[in-house]
Formats: structure tokens, C-alpha cells, sequence
């Protein structure tokens, strides 16, 4: 689920429960407040663990979600202790309570804010703004990349293997070409080519070509492709990418026991 949509979500079901407590069981602000937070830890807890949405993401759905329940108790419960000391109510809350309310919301929007950023990147209109070149500077993007994919050194085994297929491939001597036919825009088919020779400049013929793009953000926008020959030693495929900026691609190329890997990457312009 989308995180705004399910914060939205969470705090508007946290006020719904806070006040039928109220109203149909009498309960006071203090205790209904920590009775929502509780059953926000138990219905909300067994789920990210069900399906685990990442540490930052889990972190800020619980802050968020507590923060309401302090809020809504500390606002309301203060004016009930207003209303018990004078009999009538003057206002809404003292500036102490709205003081503390208004620092706890600081801090939940900034967390926010860093989490959204680093799972979608800085929004367009900003990108566009600071960097208004960014469609034509490959090298620029706004996304955390996550944890380092091939940690080699710590998979001695892993580590070697990838040597040993680098010093295959250097002696194999086979020379790429790839790219776009036009241009790559978000949303749309896009032709992709590759062109393979071999080192003394005759065409690969009858491999097998498959690939992948992706992001370091996420798995949920990883598109898969299976490479067509359409002339001695070109494959094509039509490929759509559904988010614009810069995408990586692994590419792997296999004839008879000759095994063939590319890391590229390449930037998809919005329309």
C-alpha cells in the first residue's frame, strides 16, 4: 500500500475509534487515547510483519501512528481537566500542550519526508527546478540507492566466480552495441537493441539474450525481457518502463557454454 494513503488511513480509523469510545462507552480522553494506540500496535504490528515494508517505512507508521493517539488524548484530555477545575471551557488547549503537539509534528513530518524521498526521490517539480538539465545529465538521481547488491568481499565464493567470468569475457573479446531506436519516454514501448560480435568482428549468431531493468529502490518496478533475433547478431525487444529518470539494466548473453554478462543503466524521459 501507498505510504501517505495508508498513514491517512491509520490516523483517520485512530480519530473514528477515539471518539465512538467516547461516545458510546464514556471513556475519558487519556484512557481512549491509550487504548487506541494499543490496538493500533496490535492490528498494525502482525501486519508489517506479514508483509514486511522495510525498516524506515515501519519505523514511521509507528510514530506516526502513536503521535496521533498522544495527540488526541493530550488535546482533549487537557480540556477535561479545564472543564473539571473551572467548570467551563475557555478554549481548545493551553499553548503548552499545543507547544509539545506542534514539536511531535515536526518531527513526524521531517521523518516523513526523508522516508518518501528515499523511496520515490525529490518530486518532479523540485527536480525541475534545481536541476533543470537533469533529463540530459545521466549520472543524476534523487533515489537512496539501498545497500550495496554484489558484496563480493564478503562472498569469497561469489567474489571469484565473478572474477573468473570477467577474465572469460576479457579473453572472449565480444564487442556490444546497445541502446534506444528514438527514444525511451515513461509509459511507452520503446525499442531496444543490441548488436553482439565477436572479436574478430563476425555476428554472434542463434544466442540467447535476456535481460532486466531495474531500480535500486524497489523490486516492484523490475521488468524482465527476452531479446528477439532479427538479423545475424542483432536482438531487439520492446520494452515499456513505467517511471521516469534513470533505470540499470543487467543483460545477459548465452551461446553454447559462452556466457556473456552487461551492467549499463540509462535515463527514461517523462513525457
Amino acid at each position: 500500500m501507498d505510504l501517505v494513503l495508508s498513514l491517512a488511513i491509520g490516523v483517520l480509523l485512530e480519530v473514528v475509534v477515539f471518539f465512538a469510545l467516547r461516545a458510546l462507552f464514556g471513556f475519558g480522553a487519556k484512557p481512549a487515547a491509550l487504548l487506541v494506540a494499543l490496538l493500533a500496535l496490535a492490528v498494525y504490528v502482525p501486519y508489517a510483519i506479514l508483509n514486511w515494508p522495510g525498516g524506515d517505512v515501519f519505523a514511521i507508521h509507528l510514530a506516526i501512528y502513536l503521535v496521533s493517539a498522544y495527540a488526541l488524548g493530550l488535546i482533549l484530555g487537557h480540556r477535561e481537566a479545564r472543564e473539571a477545575a473551572e467548570g467551563r471551557i475557555q478554549g481548545w488547549f493551553h499553548w503548552g500542550p499545543a507547544a509539545i503537539l506542534a514539536f511531535f509534528t515536526v518531527i513526524v513530518l521531517f521523518d516523513a519526508v526523508l522516508v518518501v524521498v528515499a523511496s520515490r526521490g525529490v518530486p518532479e517539480p523540485l527536480i525541475e527546478f534545481f536541476f533543470d538539465d537533469v533529463g540530459h545529465r545521466p549520472g543524476v538521481s534523487s533515489k537512496f540507492t539501498g545497500v550495496v547488491e554484489d558484496d563480493y568481499q564478503a562472498k569469497q565464493e561469489h567474489y571469484n566466480r565473478f572474477l573468473e567470468q570477467r577474465r572469460l569475457q576479457t579473453m572472449r573479446g565480444w564487442q556490444i552495441r546497445k541502446g534506444w531506436v528514438g527514444e525511451a519516454v515513461v509509459g511507452r514501448p520503446a525499442l531496444f537493441r543490441i548488436e553482439v560480435r565477436d572479436a574478430h568482428g563476425r555476428p554472434v549468431e542463434k544466442a540467447t539474450v535476456k535481460g532486466r531493468f531495474f531500480r535500486f529502490s524497489g523490486p516492484e518496478h523490475d521488468t524482465p525481457f527476452v531479446m528477439q533475433e532479427v538479423a545475424p547478431g542483432r536482438y531487439e525487444a520492446s520494452i515499456t518502463l513505467d517511471l521516469p529518470g534513470r533505470w540499470n539494466l543487467d543483460l545477459v548473453i548465452r551461446r553454447g557454454d559462452d556466457r556473456h554478462e552487461i551492467k549499463a543503466s540509462t535515463i527514461v524521459r517523462k513525457e
